[in-house]
């Protein structure tokens, strides 16, 4: 995965000076991972004011260098200490959760696929949900095949976006609502 410069130029404005150049540094030579990890705990030191886009952006970009296992749950804390006002809520990982994609959406797309609840709008009751397949030894794939949206009460179909999209599924998610779901923190 190429690093977007400008995304990892504003996570690294989120901080102070010196984790700022720590981020940057990771992310020059191609340590993104360890770069998310020190954005999330300079998050979680320092408590800016981050807007409910600029976490989601963070939260797809974990998720697309699967360190969200790893960082979720920091991340998450992130929603109550740095941004105040969010109708985002983190609803769960577990495969206990996991719907059959055939349970929202009718024809072959979804058919194979199981839904784990991600993300979701408080104020919309819009879904965000991770598609995975089944191994055989019957748990969940650890990568998710796709991402899902699920308009609230199913009012809209449901819309798929494939396994490199969670940039796009995180913002259709948004858009449900007409985008900015809490009060912009900067």
């Amino acid at each position: 995965m190429i690093p977007d410069t400008d995304r990892w130029r504003g996570f690294a404005a989120l901080l102070p000076p010196a984790d700022a150049e720590y981020v940057e540094d990771c992310v020059s030579i191609g340590e993104q991972e360890a770069a998310l990890g020190r954005l999330v705990a300079g998050l979680l030191e320092h408590r800016p004011a981050i807007s409910e886009a600029e976490w989601a952006t963070i939260a797809a970009t974990a998720e697309a260098w699967d360190t969200w296992p790893a960082l979720g749950p920091g991340l998450t804390r992130c929603l109550d200490l740095c941004g105040g006002g969010t109708s985002l809520t983190v609803i769960g990982d577990s495969d206990a959760d996991a719907l059959p994609g055939s349970a929202v959406a009718d024809g072959p797309l979804l058919a194979e696929l199981h839904l784990v609840p991600w993300i979701g709008c408080a104020r919309c009751e819009a879904v965000l949900a991770r598609a995975h397949r089944r191994e055989p030894w019957g748990g969940l794939s650890h990568l998710a095949a796709g991402y899902v949206v699920l308009a609230p009460h199913r009012a809209a179909p449901a819309r798929v976006h494939g396994p490199e999209a969670v940039d796009e599924a995180v913002a259709a998610l948004r858009a449900v609502c007409g985008g900015e779901h809490g009060p912009a923190a900067r």
